[in-house]
């Protein structure tokens, strides 16, 4: 749109913005003065928004109320898993806590969440349920993991970017097999940054149900999928399930076991 006629036209305190490409350009007037700014949108990282099941987050109003864990309980095990998520030389990535349905293992889940959140160690988070559409298959778990890396507060500025790029850059990647998916937006993105810096970065991820989701077969390629990435992929994964369902240990070469009783 072109303004004619303009002579004599004065424009007090105004603000313009100009969109080319993926970059909005913003001049602002106000008095006798002009600000400019330029903002890089992130069309990579508004795809993989579609894609994310909000409700399997830890926080998420879905879950509302989430389970906890009452005060003087599972002290024992609490402490147990947050000593391995805090030991820098751990031996493994993996740690399995299995039990029998109604033993309390999502309520541990949550609260170890919660006081990992708090600490700015939690990386990201995915509760599944059979009894919701939304988390109870495998389709959203790479993009709503990929999408707590890119926005949480300790990782953003390290690895929004490198999933942006990749979304942007690799047309229908969120519609390629899951395995194609969580190595190009989860260990690439992480194997590019700095080794050094992740001893100082969120890196707990926590998967509570994986008997939750329906298919028994996405269990097992969930599984493999972590199997296959932690050799090298620097993040801590605490998987939650129950006891006979599904055999993480076929899966996930020698994990550390918790099992819980009643």
């Amino acid at each position: 749109m072109s303004i004619k006629d303009s002579s004599g036209l004065q424009v007090v305190d105004s603000s313009l913005t100009s969109v080319r490409g993926d970059h909005n350009n913003t001049t602002t007037h106000i008095g006798d003065n002009y600000y400019q700014n330029t903002a890089r949108t992130e069309p990579g990282l508004a795809r993989l928004l579609n894609q994310v099941a909000f409700s399997a987050l830890h926080d998420s109003e879905a879950r509302y109320p989430q389970p906890n864990v009452l005060a003087g309980t599972r002290e024992e095990i609490l402490q147990r898993l947050s000593h391995w998520i805090e030991d820098p030389f751990k031996q493994n990535r993996v740690y399995w806590i299995n039990g029998a349905a109604g033993v309390g293992k999502s309520a541990i889940a949550q609260a170890l969440s919660e006081k990992y959140i708090q600490a700015g160690q939690l990386a990201a988070a995915f509760f599944f349920s059979r009894n919701d559409v939304t988390r109870d298959k495998l389709e959203p778990f790479v993009a709503t993991i990929a999408h707590q890396l890119a926005t949480c507060d300790g990782l953003k500025s390290l690895i929004a970017p490198l999933i942006d790029h990749t979304i942007h850059s690799t047309p229908g990647l969120l519609y390629k097999k899951w395995e194609t998916q969580f190595r190009r937006l989860i260990e690439e993105p992480c194997a590019q940054v700095d080794p050094r810096h992740w001893s100082q970065l969120p890196r707990l991820v926590v998967v509570d149900g994986v008997d939750e989701c329906i298919e028994v077969t996405s269990q097992k390629r969930l599984l493999q999928l972590i199997q296959h990435a932690t050799p090298t992929l620097p993040l801590d994964f605490l998987i939650f399930s129950r006891r006979n369902h599904i055999s993480l240990t076929s899966s996930v070469a020698n994990p550390p076991i918790c099992v819980l009783s009643a």
